[in-house]
């Protein structure tokens, strides 16, 4: 091939590439991947390998639309964001100061499971001098790329303030192939025919416990043990953590936790029900940390049959669970941790749950 042609080629490759890129992660507000993102503000603490923002900023800003606590394996409504292209890389720690206007909400670089990758995160606390109990909220996936790329934040807001209110520190992490995290996507599930649910749930657990190791060593943490939540594959990971039965970790709470749910799109079609129910089982047998699932009768992601067969699999191969099913919620049960309206079903469940802890994890 002469210079001439082969330079023709190459030019020609790169469009296709590039037009390719923008088809697969939607189009102009989502193309992370193929331009660099807006520079920050020279002030603002940055990762040494992109020039990504922070997920939040030293300023007080108006609170997000709930759109951005869209649970679960959905696809996520809230704004898009840039991820890195190689993720978010530099030092462990903290990246703006602490906004005693908001909660003391306060940006985090952490660890995480694959060498040369962290993990963006966020901490609230209560007004006092501390140092506070710590709840750890854990939010959902999507086998999507184009899906993760978008991922907001998450806030958890309704979550986040009642905890707030007990006493609690609030930490929130964003997982790794998320959003602005970005980095290799570590939970994954292996598709529908070979779903491995057990696996896909140890690693977003070892996500979880990463997470956990660094921020429970802060100042403002109290030294015992750790409450840990979830909802959907966060739920689903905060199980699989029970199971490894950390000393760090007093107690699990499961909102609407699985894998698999909406194949294709659809209400009610889960990838393969039975293989989850298995694996539920199989983190029954070594489980010994208490824990909290609740769910909505009309959970279109897990139907109120499957969270009965993965419960039941749990508790009879060992695990020390209560199982809540609320009647129907709205138009999704699922969402049961996002809408305020529903915080009269789970607040009540979670009161008595923690009355049940042990006092190193109480306020």
């Amino acid at each position: 091939m002469t210079g001439a042609l082969a330079e023709g080629w190459w030019r020609r490759s790169c469009v296709m590439a590039a037009a390719l890129c923008l088809l697969v992660l939607g189009g102009p507000e989502a193309d992370a991947q193929s331009r660099r993102a807006p520079e920050p503000a020279a002030s603002e603490p940055q990762s040494q390998s992109n020039r990504s923002p922070v997920p939040e900023t030293r300023r007080r800003r108006p609170p997000p639309a709930e759109t951005e606590d869209v649970p679960a394996d959905a696809n996520p409504s809230g704004r898009s964001e840039i991820i890195p292209i190689g993720g978010t890389r530099g030092t462990p720690g903290p990246q703006s100061e602490a906004d005693p206007e908001d909660d003391f909400r306060q940006s985090w670089f952490l660890p995480s499971p694959v060498d040369g990758f962290l993990m963006r995160a966020v901490t609230m606390r209560p007004k006092g001098d501390g140092p506070f109990p710590l709840v750890v909220i854990n939010h959902g996936t999507n086998e999507s790329l184009a899906d993760r790329v978008k991922f907001s934040f998450p806030r958890f807001s309704v979550l986040s303030e009642y905890f707030l209110k007990k006493g609690y520190a609030v930490l929130l992490v964003q997982r790794l192939g998320h959003g602005v995290t970005g980095g290799p996507y570590y939970e994954g599930q292996n598709g529908c025919e070979d779903a491995d649910y057990k696996g896909s749930g140890i690693r977003t657990a070892e996500m979880i416990q990463k997470a956990i190791d660094y921020i429970g060593q802060q100042s403002f943490v109290r030294k015992g043990k750790v409450l840990v939540v979830g909802e959907s594959a966060g739920g689903w990971g905060a199980i699989a953590l029970a199971s490894l039965n950390p000393a760090s970790v007093a107690a699990v709470i499961n909102f609407s936790g699985g894998r698999g749910g909406h194949v294709g799109g659809k209400k009610y079609n889960n990838c393969a029900p039975d293989r989850l129910v298995e694996a539920a089982g199989e983190y029954g047998k070594t489980a010994r940390i208490p824990s909290l699932w609740l769910y909505a009768r009309n959970d279109t992601f897990f139907s109120a049959e499957l969270s009965r067969r993965m419960s039941d699999a749990y508790r009879k191969a060992g695990g020390l669970i209560e199982y809540k099913l609320f009647p129907p919620f709205q138009d999704e049960g699922h969402n049961i941790v996002v809408e305020r309206e529903a915080r009269r079903l789970w607040a009540p469940a979670i009161d008595a749950f923690l009355e049940t802890l042990p006092a190193e994890a109480k306020p």
